[in-house]
């Protein structure tokens, strides 16, 4: 699957440049029918789509849409983060005022939010996620049961509205996306036979050049992408694949999709890759040492760093020493005066989250379509697995983390953590009824990982129990 389309903080709509692949002329014409005949409030969105009232408009945060949809992000992260409903308090005064504001327009007659204010902002993403919340917990204040009770009369009244195209946004915002948003000017590539470097390919139509702008003049630390050919359409690489890249002034770029990071210091971490073969290896950085370069991360390393989705541009990164041929390792020192890394982590924000699930679909559809139902499974299969495998990473990653807090405050003479650990969430939605030869391919593949984890297991305790009989373990009975 693909690793990045950029994150301008709308979604632009209007008579774009046509996907170059097929993306169902029919449906197309359908929404455009459907938005040329749908109900309006008589205002533009220029003009006032997003000024609810005069008091809004006396807020920053409500006369542009991009405030608009900055606030969304903000309240739905904090709808996903918290067992509670506690956005920040001056949050929580603007999310008050726009429910009952806009529900009472919508109760008036005269809404002044048109379907594609609605849209750009994602507030039928943030209504829903409310109503979705309010479903999951089962003690509720009355404040945060006014909020929900809101946030439900105001979906029903927009469904009311504007009907069947209230359903199909999700849909409209796919043809957006790839005709104006994210996904412009980048195309989906049959995968062949031969073309084993870039499997299931998305390549740009058209590229800038490599930025040869010096430092971050050109891009912002925490831009945002689909996969590595949108990053490579705006020009922050020169290559769709996880290699470095070297702009005309010798600025480079390393895209760390795959591997693993541990932190070393504060803003030092060590990158680890491993390759069958010397040219897996970044070989070209050694003579990058010392010097400051790109560093974008994807959503499959193995790194407390890696964004939940896509590919991000983490910032300027100083180079130390690269050791041994085959097994690469970079000691990477984060540049200072950027955005701090507990903002940049908050990226991909809940609408470019919202951008990749459609992403995903729009992909696996690719793939059914031109490599048929088998190959499009067998694809499901090994994403589902790969998730599975990031999950499990990272559980242990945080019980390793609090395992280490513990010993520290032990150390400093403070009472222990204490430490909670909870089985991963069983989910049904991936029952296949796969074809006897997917099906058995897939057994065997789990008693292999079976077979693995109990050698691994034994060798582990015949080390253990030779470190306690003082003998030392040889090459030849350690297992790499």
């Amino acid at each position: 699957m693909s690793q990045g389309g950029r994150y301008d903080g709308s979604v632009s709509i209007g008579n774009s440049r046509r996907p170059s692949r097929s993306t169902g002329p029919s449906l197309q014409e359908h929404i455009l029918n459907q938005q040329n005949h749908m109900p309006t409030s008589g205002y533009s969105m220029s003009e006032s789509a997003f000024s609810l009232t005069s008091s809004l408009m006396e807020s920053s945060l409500f006369s542009n849409p991009k405030a608009l949809l900055e606030f969304s992000d903000s309240v739905r992260r904090s709808i996903s983060e918290k067992s509670r409903f506690a956005p920040p308090g001056p949050e929580l005064e603007r999310l008050s005022l726009f429910l009952e504001t806009a529900l009472d327009e919508e109760t008036r007659g005269v809404p002044t939010l048109d379907f594609t204010a609605i849209k750009t902002a994602r507030l039928d993403k943030l209504v829903a996620d409310m109503i979705s919340w309010g479903t999951r917990i089962t003690t509720v204040s009355a404040k945060s049961r006014a909020f929900i009770d809101n946030a439900a009369r105001l979906q029903r009244a927009w469904r009311t509205r504007f009907r069947s195209l209230y359903f199909m946004i999700d849909e409209i915002r796919t043809v957006d996306l790839a005709t104006s948003g994210s996904l412009r000017e980048v195309s989906f590539i049959t995968p062949t036979r031969t073309d084993t470097a870039v499997p299931n390919a998305w390549r740009a139509s058209e590229m800038e050049p490599v930025s040869s702008i010096e430092g971050n003049l050109h891009f912002r630390v925490g831009q945002w992408w689909l996969n590595m050919a949108c990053a490579h359409r705006d020009g922050i690489v020169g290559s769709e694949l996880e290699k470095p890249t070297t702009g005309r002034y010798d600025n480079s770029a390393l895209p760390l999709l795959t591997g693993r990071e541990e932190q070393v210091g504060e803003g030092r971490v060590k990158y680890h890759r491993q390759g069958r073969l010397l040219s897996d290896m970044h070989v070209s950085l050694l003579c990058h040492t010392g010097r400051n370069i790109r560093i974008l991360r994807g959503y499959r390393l193995r790194s407390s760093y890696a964004p939940r989705a896509g590919v991000r541009y983490d910032g300027l990164h100083r180079l130390d020493t690269p050791t041994e041929t085959y097994s690469l390792e970079l000691v990477l020192e984060r540049s200072e005066g950027q955005l701090p890394m507990e903002d940049v982590m908050k990226i991909p924000m809940p609408s470019q989250l919202d951008d990749w699930r459609l992403f995903e679909k729009l992909e696996a559809e690719n793939i059914r379509q031109t490599t048929g139902e088998q190959e499009a499974l067998e694809w499901r299969m090994r994403n589902e697995e790969d998730r599975r495998e990031r999950e499990e990473w990272q559980r242990v990653r945080e019980f390793r983390s609090s395992i280490s807090a513990g010993a520290a405050r032990q150390a400093a003479g403070l009472s222990p953590l204490t430490v909670t650990l909870t089985a991963p969430v069983q989910k049904s939605a991936m029952k296949l009824k796969l074809p006897p030869e997917i099906q058995a391919k897939a057994d065997r593949a789990e008693r292999e990982a079976k077979l693995k984890r109990a050698v691994i297991d034994t060798s582990r305790n015949e080390e253990r129990y030779l470190s306690r009989s003082g003998e030392s373990t040889t090459p030849e009975h350690s297992l790499r």
